[in-house]
C-alpha cells in the first residue's frame, strides 16, 4: 500500500531555518496603501482576489516578496517554493509577487491604509 509521503520530497518550514529573519509586518502596495499579513487583496492586471499570507525575505530570490493565497487555482504553488513552505493554501491557489502587484481590496480592509488617521 502507498503512503501519501512516497515520491514526494518533504518540504522545510521557513520559520524553522532561520528564527532570526524578519518578516515584514507590512509592506506599501501599487496604491500607496500599507499592506499587511491578513490583508484582502487584487493581484495583478486581472485583479485576482486573495489574502496576503507571507510577507520578507526569501531564500529563492533577493528584496521583500508577498505571498498571496488566491480565492481560484490560478496560481503557481501551494506557498512553497524550492522545498521551502512560506505559507500554507491549496495547490495553485498561491503566488509570490513584489508589494508593488497589489492593491488593497478596499471593500474587505475598511481600516487598511488608514494608520490613524481619518481618510478624507
Amino acid at each position: 500500500m502507498a503512503t501519501r509521503s512516497e515520491g514526494r520530497t518533504s518540504k522545510r518550514r521557513w520559520s524553522d531555518l532561520d528564527p532570526e529573519l524578519p518578516c515584514q509586518r507590512r509592506v506599501l502596495g501599487a496604491d500607496s496603501t500599507w499592506l499587511q499579513i491578513g490583508d484582502s487583496v487584487l493581484y495583478g492586471s486581472e485583479k485576482e482576489k486573495g489574502i496576503i499570507r507571507f510577507c520578507g525575505p526569501t531564500q529563492f530570490k533577493d528584496g521583500i516578496w508577498v505571498g498571496v493565497e488566491l480565492e481560484s487555482p490560478s496560481g503557481k504553488n501551494d506557498g512553497s517554493v524550492n522545498t521551502v513552505q512560506y505559507f500554507d493554501c491549496l495547490p495553485k491557489c498561491g503566488i509570490f509577487c513584489r508589494p508593488a502587484m497589489l492593491v488593497s481590496d478596499k471593500s474587505n480592509n475598511p481600516t487598511s491604509g488608514m494608520d490613524g488617521f481619518r481618510e478624507v
